[in-house]
């Protein structure tokens, strides 16, 4: 069992999607030579050029998580409550609330 993707169902967790999202941020910024380390004497347009990448990261996330609460409200009851134990969450956890 891991936090990161069911065995059973084979569904990834919110908080991989999450992973995902930083790692996909981090990515645009190596790409657009913007070294966090050196965040303190970034000018005002390279920390709102950031903002925006962090904001087509989300994005991305946004539409994963949207498919994977659609893919989650397929799954019958007894397979949705082992997802949830799967991915080590409460199994009664309410997947609108969740995500």
């Amino acid at each position: 069992m891991t936090i990161w993707k069911s065995e059973t169902t084979s569904l990834e967790s919110k908080r991989q999607l999450q992973e995902h999202r930083k790692h996909y941020w981090k990515r645009l910024l190596v790409q657009n030579e913007l070294d966090l380390d050196l965040y303190h004497w970034w000018t005002q347009a390279s920390k709102d050029f950031e903002r925006t990448l962090w904001t087509d990261a989300d994005t991305s996330y946004e539409g994963k998580k949207s498919t994977l609460k659609t893919e989650i409200k397929k799954l019958a009851k007894k397979e949705k409550k082992q997802y949830f134990r799967d991915i080590k969450i409460d199994e009664n956890t309410n997947e609108d609330t969740w995500l």
